[in-house]
């Protein structure tokens, strides 16, 4: 079911069965995500998605076609490591059947001591420090809703 030991379950009761799903704690924040991938697209010019643990949650309307897209092995192991990737080289990652290949900052979401998923910023082109920061930023505006 790709639950971890100490990770957060929701439990429901239905007549006679008891549903268990893993928690997702960027749904409680989903109005915010867009909001900030919104913000990115028309004022920063940053292609930005942002996701939870297991696929894509929300993606600017040029990444629009990833949303929902079960993430691969790789992007979970950097979600698990705590990973952050900010070099100048290409990268490419399989996202569903998509590939996202191009300038990429990946930035940890970090909740309760916890990796909840990852700010992922797209470029065809080489990538500023100011998109890397900028990449941080969001990942700290997000933990930081989170946690409150």
């Amino acid at each position: 079911l790709g639950i971890r030991d100490g990770e957060n379950l929701e439990i429901y009761t239905d007549d006679k069965s008891i549903i268990l799903k893993k928690h997702n704690n960027l749904l409680l924040i989903d109005d915010l995500l867009e909001k900030l991938v919104v913000l990115s697209e028309e004022i920063m010019k940053y292609d930005i998605l942002i996701t939870n643990r297991s696929k894509v949650q929300v993606a600017t309307n040029t990444l629009k076609s990833y949303e929902n897209c079960t993430l691969s092995t790789e992007i979970k192991k950097i979600i698990d490591e705590r990973s952050r990737i900010t070099t100048n080289d290409l990268q490419s990652f399989k996202i569903g059947n998509n590939t996202l290949k191009g300038y990429i900052s990946v930035e940890p979401i970090i909740t309760n001591g916890d990796s909840s998923g990852v700010v992922i910023l797209y470029s065809e082109n080489i990538l500023s420090e100011d998109a890397k920061n900028y990449t941080k930023l969001l990942a700290k505006i997000i933990s930081g809703k989170i946690d409150i």
